[in-house]
């Protein structure tokens, strides 16, 4: 194993195949486990060897493809496709070659693999740079014009390329020097999950990679501080693009620093898109508009979603092909109800956010998010057979982005599909290295919704300061169906409090008036799922009231 992992850490082509070749996807196979906790341990240590394996072979399949090494570039593929058979450069690779060979037929059986793949591992359909290359298989005579026109190979960099170097760190060596490594390795793998973009990494220092990107990290400490810093520019010019910053007090790489990482991806990622120019991180930007109102709405509080529309207007306004200020937009609209008890949302309100997602996706069907938000205004205006075919259709475009999964997830718990709803929360729990509140809010209520309320009460704990009544609500429901009633009769007391804290309706607050309210605003489609759900809330508010609760016949 260590010459394995000698080889690995070379980098260039030839290391990696010899390291292939000495390599069984294993680690200790076979070996009678002496207890459990080492059991734990030789899992992680498995996982840790075949990610950097993984990220190795993608680099010098990078280089192979560049090259046009055939011998190469048919072994790194074909390797990485056993141990990872969902992986997009791989499967793009060997379609790609077969196109530019002029062999259609191989590239269509090559796709048709890859399509079985993504279906059996991640229910989903291949991504869409996979399927333009199927639908050139298809068109070979209309794709040989068009690359002959264009000049251009298949084969050649159709994404475009970034080179990530990272300067030496600043600080303390003790401090600095393993957090460097650190970070850099997971930004590594933040970025090789990118579909918009080929990642490419030097092999040594002074090496000048053939990219049309460079994304440049320093880090430093400063009394214990640790700071970090992104600027991608052309490697035309040198003009920087983006500036980005990532702070940590604490002196260490802590869960929420690592959520960050996906943020900067997805701004190296719009910035490419755009070619847009930002001097520094004070310049206003469709893009950072949108990225701190995204942010503001994860509170869900009426004060943050109040300032986060004005931000989505501006970002509209300076960016109309930018799809998701205008998502975003439909989004607040649709939590408004949630948000703000007692406050009537009119149909009125529910078709103009129906109006705006539909717009969004418009602009930009490829965006996921675009049609989870889409799946939501379906639901809100009683749609739910075309709302659920939007989450469907979110997760099959990005199957690994964790806010598409968790959306996907309570939506498909609402409609009754135990499977995928369960399936998609979990993923989306794995995927995100720091699941921020909302994401424990949206797990409660879809495994509430599905009767597995020991897992919904897991998610309910994680949520301490989350302004939502509705999520305290099905954590009251979880805890009496699980016979804790004491617990469930102090959630039912903390819904009635925070409903009562930001009513807003017209008629006086009262616990009816709020029963009234949870009735209106959850979108359960099974009417004896959510009869048992309103039945028991009501059973709930009599107890700590000692008033009878009538339970209202609303449909959703």
């Amino acid at each position: 194993m260590r010459i394995v992992e000698q080889m690995l850490a070379q980098g260039n082509p030839e290391a990696i195949l010899f390291a292939a070749d000495h390599w069984d996807g294993g680690l200790l196979e076979g070996l009678l486990s002496p207890d459990p906790e080492f059991d734990a341990w030789l899992s992680i240590e498995r996982t840790y060897i075949t990610e950097i394996f993984v990220r190795s072979a993608d680099v010098a399949l990078a280089v192979a493809v560049r090259t046009g090494c055939e011998p190469d570039l048919h072994k790194l593929a074909e390797y990485l496709i056993r141990i990872e058979p969902t992986n997009e450069a791989a499967h793009s690779a060997l379609i790609g070659w077969a196109l530019d060979k002029g062999n259609a037929s191989a590239a269509l059986r090559r796709y048709e693999a890859c399509r079985e793949a993504f279906r059996r591992d991640l229910d989903s359909e291949p991504p869409l740079a996979l399927r333009r290359l199927a639908e050139a298989a298809q068109n070979p005579q209309r794709e040989a014009l068009s690359r002959q026109a264009s000049g251009r190979s298949l084969t050649c960099r159709r994404l475009p390329s970034v080179a990530l170097i990272a300067r030496p760190p600043v600080g303390p060596p003790e401090f600095t020097n393993g957090l460097a490594g650190f970070l850099f390795e997971e930004l590594v793998g933040a970025l090789g999950r990118s579909h918009s973009l080929a990642l490419l990494l030097p092999t040594h220092p002074d090496e000048r990679l053939d990219a049309t990107y460079t994304l440049t990290m320093n880090m430093w400490v400063d009394e214990r501080r640790l700071q970090a810093s992104f600027r991608l520019s052309r490697n035309i010019d040198r003009t920087h693009l983006l500036s980005e910053r990532m702070d940590n007090e604490n002196l260490g790489i802590v869960a929420e620093s690592l959520a960050d990482l996906d943020r900067i991806v997805s701004h190296v990622e719009y910035a490419i898109a755009t070619d847009h120019r930002q001097a520094a991180k004070e310049l206003e930007d469709a893009y950072s508009l949108w990225l701190n109102a995204d942010q503001l709405t994860e509170s869900f509080r009426p004060a943050d979603l109040a300032s986060a529309v004005s931000m989505l207007h501006r970002a509209a306004a300076l960016d109309s092909g930018f799809s998701r200020p205008i998502a975003g937009l439909a989004s607040i609209q649709l939590s408004y109800p949630m948000a703000n008890p007692g406050n009537e949302a009119t149909p009125q309100s529910f078709s103009e956010a129906l109006a705006l997602a539909k717009n969004a996706v418009a602009i930009d069907p490829w965006d996921a998010r675009n049609h989870g938000v889409l799946g939501w205004a379906y639901y809100r205006t009683g749609l739910y057979t075309q709302g659920e075919r939007e989450f469907r259709r979110a997760v099959e475009l990005d199957p690994c982005d964790p806010l598409v999964l968790i959306a996907a997830s309570e939506g498909l718990a609402y409609s009754g599909d135990a499977n995928a709803a369960v399936k998609y929360a979990e993923r989306a729990f794995l995927l995100h290295p720091a699941a921020p509140d909302f994401f424990h809010c949206f797990g409660l209520q879809a495994f509430a919704i599905l009767g597995a309320y020991e897992r919904a009460l897991f998610h309910g704990s994680a949520l301490r300061s989350f302004g939502l009544a509705e999520p305290l609500a099905w954590n009251a429901f979880a805890l009496a169906k699980s016979a804790r009633h004491d617990e469930a009769r102090a959630s039912t007391v903390a819904f009635l409090q925070v409903v009562e804290n930001h009513w807003g309706g017209a008629c006086n607050f009262s616990p009816a008036a709020a029963l009234k309210w949870l009735d209106q605003i959850i979108l359960v489609a099974d009417r004896h799922r959510r009869e048992e759900f309103l039945a028991c809330i009501a059973t709930l508010l009599t107890e700590v009231t000692g008033s009878p609760m009538p339970i209202t016949t609303y449909t959703p």
